[in-house]
């Protein structure tokens, strides 16, 4: 019977996920790089598992790009194309699936190091819907997914280590955290949370012995060295392997703190700003069953958060703000020491980067509306349960309508794919050029056609012609340059008319 509630929270979050994500999953389908990964594969001569896993890797080889700096995904990517071949709904079931053992895992690590069940609980449920990250919700080739997936895993068997200190479950800990930073090294920074989970276990059992920051650095040490392996493995592969996915480091103190602040932002502020700005959008296509369902679901989404609290005890613990910041700024700090200069934001495609840094968002949302009404004057705390659902309503009608344009940039990729398709008994055989022309680049924040890149091999699976080369007409000519004796035809979107034109302006 004790295990009993924990099953139905565990419920509760895989029905939170169903209904943040679920109602538009079989309206999506590829987007972007999702296209060359599929082609790549499903293109391979061999249609075997192993035979799409090697397709994948000489491609990327041959391209430049090879993906030894994060090799799991050598075979995670094949796999994913290997079941779900052009069955788009699967990839968005697999990206559920993820989605929903990420929060699982780290509802049950937090739980066993925290000893409540409340706090846990709303903190998983809210790195869960997080929307500053909305781009991983429905695009699979976002290497973040699979790799905070296996971190989660390496929480709760890190945390299950520390109460039973099985040698196993700490060796499964490390394997998995390594599987996830040879899945997306932004995750590196995460290896902080073993430490702190630790931190709050001796907190709650008030264990005596060795000072917290000794205790702590202990405690990191063989993650340290994993980091240190992983390190010395990146150094070997772009010094000795293919030329691969560039990693290159810089120093500069006001760019550090310029990215650490926004990276701060991007978890408090920006996310309020993003809610706004998508509720207004939303209401150009949203019905009034949509509004209602959104309010209803922060509703019951409150009421179960309530109960749960109920079950912890009533203290407030100022460790768990503290070690979020932390860990807020350390996940960060790839983008602080990079290079290429990446400053965080909320918007368009890249907000995936933001997924890793959300956790430390997620519980600084989650202690602020659970413990901080304590301070407030006691007539103030009943309003707990009314800013938790209004929290919960408005991340889920901002992934709603972050979910509407992705939906509506697949429509459009279909309707423009499916428009050369019927048009395309007039295209002949060996190399041929398709130019697409007056095709919309984006539903707000989600690209459609924008590159050549993606349309290429969306237009060689569409077809399953792997003569025909797809490229996007710009005000400058074409974006890629072909031998002028290959003929080429061009889509005009807007007339749905394919044309075989004998020059272009380039």
């Amino acid at each position: 019977m004790a295990q009993r509630p924990v099953l139905v929270y565990i419920l509760a979050l895989i029905v939170l996920e169903l209904v943040s994500f679920g109602f538009f999953a079989h309206r999506m389908g590829f987007y972007q790089d999702d296209w060359s990964t599929a082609e790549f594969c499903l293109h391979a001569a061999d249609k075997s598992l192993f035979g799409m896993v090697r397709a994948f890797n000489d491609n990327m080889v041959r391209n430049g790009t090879a993906w030894y700096i994060r090799p799991v995904n050598i075979l995670y990517y094949p796999l994913l194309c290997w079941g779900g071949k052009l069955a788009f709904w699967r990839y968005q079931a697999a990206i559920m699936a993820q989605e929903a053992l990420i929060a699982v895992f780290l509802f049950l690590a937090l739980r066993l190091a925290n000893g409540g069940i409340g706090l846990p609980l709303l903190t998983a449920g809210l790195f869960l819907i997080f929307p500053n990250h909305g781009a991983t919700h429905h695009w699979y080739s976002a290497a973040v997914t699979p790799a905070m997936a296996f971190c989660a895993a390496a929480f709760w068997a890190y945390a299950a280590w520390l109460e039973r200190k099985r040698p196993w479950l700490l060796g499964g800990s490390l394997a998995l955290f390594m599987l996830a930073a040879l899945s997306y090294e932004a995750v590196v920074p995460l290896a902080l949370f073993f430490p702190f989970l630790g931190f709050m276990r001796d907190r709650r059992l008030a264990v005596p012995g060795q000072g917290a920051w000794a205790m702590a650095a202990k405690r990191f040490a063989p993650f340290g060295a994993a980091i240190v392996m992983l390190m010395l493995y990146h150094q070997g592969v772009q010094a000795w392997g293919p030329r691969s996915l560039p990693r290159r480091m810089a120093f500069d103190p006001l760019f550090i703190l310029q990215v650490l602040g926004k990276g701060v932002e991007c978890n408090t502020s920006a996310v309020i700003d993003l809610c706004r700005r998508y509720l207004l959008d939303a209401r150009s296509h949203f019905y009034l069953g949509q509004w209602a369902a959104a309010i209803l679901s922060g509703g019951i989404a409150a009421m179960v958060f309530e109960r749960a609290h109920a079950q912890q005890e009533d203290r407030l613990d100022w460790a768990w703000p503290l070690g979020a910041l932390g860990l807020l700024l350390a996940a960060n700090l790839p983008y602080a020491l990079s290079a290429d200069r990446y400053m965080p934001h909320v918007f368009d495609v890249q907000n995936r980067v933001n997924m890793a840094p959300s956790l430390a968002g997620a519980m600084l949302w989650a202690w602020a509306l659970w413990e901080s009404p304590r301070l407030a004057p006691r007539w103030a705390r009943s309003m707990r349960m009314g800013l938790v659902g209004l929290v919960v309503s408005g991340f889920t009608i901002a992934n709603w309508h972050n979910a509407w344009q992705w939906s509506e940039s697949w429509r459009l990729q279909r309707e423009v794919l499916d428009g050369i398709k019927n048009a395309g008994s007039t295209l002949p055989e060996g190399p041929v050029v398709v130019i697409l022309d007056g095709a919309p680049s984006e539903v707000g924040q989600v690209p459609v056609f924008n590159e050549s890149h993606a349309f290429d091999p969306a237009l060689k699976l569409w077809l399953g012609r792997q003569d025909v080369i797809g490229t996007i007409m710009t005000p400058m000519g074409p974006q890629r340059i072909f031998p002028g004796e290959y003929p080429r035809f061009l889509y005009d979107f807007r007339d749905a008319r394919l044309d075989k034109v004998l020059a272009v302006k380039s």
